[in-house]
């Protein structure tokens, strides 16, 4: 069985990339491709703790796109570098989904949710 979709506490999962590949050996996958929103900081230490097991960990991203009146979600699977201009374009993106993130908990609050970014 693979997961070809999964994310890390690098963005919005509940896991570390080491915990999470730990889970996937837990459940007897074969493959796990970690897809963080709009990052790939997560994937040396998901790389560290799948060396040496049977998870074969595939490099991926889950890249969001403006499309007409929505968003357009956009996995890239099999990265075969990482940093660069690639990091470059995603930590701008990463960090507009931040500041929309911020802005969307501003306004739970004003509604009388007490939450925090962590919840």
């Amino acid at each position: 069985m693979v997961d070809l979709h999964s994310h890390s506490n690098a963005s919005d999962g509940s896991y570390s990339p080491s915990a999470l590949v730990a889970l996937a050996l837990e459940r007897g996958l074969s493959a796990l491709a970690l897809t963080d929103h709009d990052s790939v900081a997560g994937i040396p230490e998901a790389e560290a703790a799948a060396a040496g097991t049977s998870l074969r960990l595939i490099r991926g991203v889950e890249v969001e796109i403006a499309f007409g009146a929505g968003e357009f979600h956009l996995l890239g699977l099999r990265l075969e570098r990482l940093g660069g201009e690639l990091e470059y374009i995603l930590s701008r993106l990463f960090a507009a989904r931040d500041t929309r993130n911020g802005r969307i908990l501003d306004r739970m609050r004003e509604a009388g949710f007490a939450a925090t970014m962590d919840d």
